[in-house]
């Protein structure tokens, strides 16, 4: 045994070799002691634990899996359970939601996860993947300056009586005066929204608030 070594109580020998020494009981019915549990192995000399296939640690409670899961965790044996969003035997595979018609206006697919987007005119619900209507008329997203109506994923504008829209929802006097479409008989006066008829000196207005007799 040239390549082994008693210690000083002639019970042991230790093989002469670099790293962990190889020991071998010469001593009949030794029972190695471990002060804690292996868990998934076997104690094989003091504190030293042999672990059973799959299992590795000091005390062999951590789960082996090779190769490793990418995107999940390990459970015995060597089998892997995936995060949400991936696939595969070791988990390295993403799912596409968006095959799966997750949102219903536009998805976007990222690595393990996915976006619902909606078109303009709409927002997110707090399910983060159906898109419902904004009232914009409700809010401060419109530009009408007098009348606004809603409508589905967009809105309209309109003006009162007596005003016009020049465009991009803003409404502003007609004048009814200038334009002719007064009916007074005499005497025009425009205001803001409306207008109002008088009569020449000598002349009373009639009823009609237009003629003047």
């Amino acid at each position: 045994m040239e390549n082994y070594q008693f210690n000083s109580n002639g019970i042991f020998c230790r093989e002469r070799v670099f790293g962990w020494p190889a020991v071998v009981s010469l001593e009949q019915n030794v029972i190695p002691v471990c002060n804690f549990s292996c868990g998934n192995g076997t104690c094989v000399g003091n504190n030293l634990c042999q672990c059973f296939d799959g299992w590795a640690g000091d005390q062999c409670d951590e789960v082996l899996c090779s190769p490793v899961c990418g995107n999940g965790y390990c459970v015995p044996t060597n089998s892997c359970v995936c995060n949400p969003g991936w696939t595969g035997d070791r988990c390295r595979t993403d799912i596409n939601e968006c095959s799966l018609g997750v949102c219903n206006q536009t998805c976007i697919n990222t690595q393990g996860s996915y976006t619902c987007e909606c078109n303009i005119g709409y927002q997110l619900r707090n399910d983060n993947s159906t898109c419902e209507d904004i009232n914009e008329c409700e809010t401060v997203d419109h530009n009408c300056t007098q009348t606004c109506s809603n409508t589905v994923g967009s809105y309209t504008c309109s003006c009162r009586a007596g005003y016009k829209d020049n465009g991009y929802g803003n409404c502003t006097d007609n004048d009814e005066c200038s334009m002719g479409t007064s009916g007074c008989q005499q005497l025009c006066f425009n205001t803001n929204g409306s207008y109002y008829c008088q009569c020449n000196t000598g002349y009373k207005l009639m009823n009609d608030n237009s003629s003047c007799d």
